[in-house]
């Protein structure tokens, strides 16, 4: 309860700038959305997803690694028999 007084208290201001900003209204035409799907779906016909799945699997499989490698290494630097 003292925490919900003191967070309300320090965002206060913050709100109260917000709301000096206007507020912005957007339409987006009924026909946009089906022209995107019809262009990804052409994307997607045209894109040999297998193979760009399979590279993207390596890679982020190689990033990983790597940064397991990099913690690994990272701990055995605080142990004192181990260090280098």
């Amino acid at each position: 309860m003292i925490w919900d007084t003191l967070i309300n208290f320090l965002l206060s201001p913050i709100d109260w700038l917000l709301n000096l900003f206007p507020s912005i209204d957007i339409e987006i035409p009924a026909g946009v959305l089906g022209a995107m799907g019809d262009v990804f779906g052409a994307i997607g016909y045209i894109t040999p997803w297998k193979t760009v799945t399979t590279i993207l699997f390596i890679s982020f499989s190689l990033v990983a690694i790597r940064i397991a490698w990099a913690v690994i290494l990272r701990i055995k630097s605080f142990i004192p028999t181990m260090g280098a």
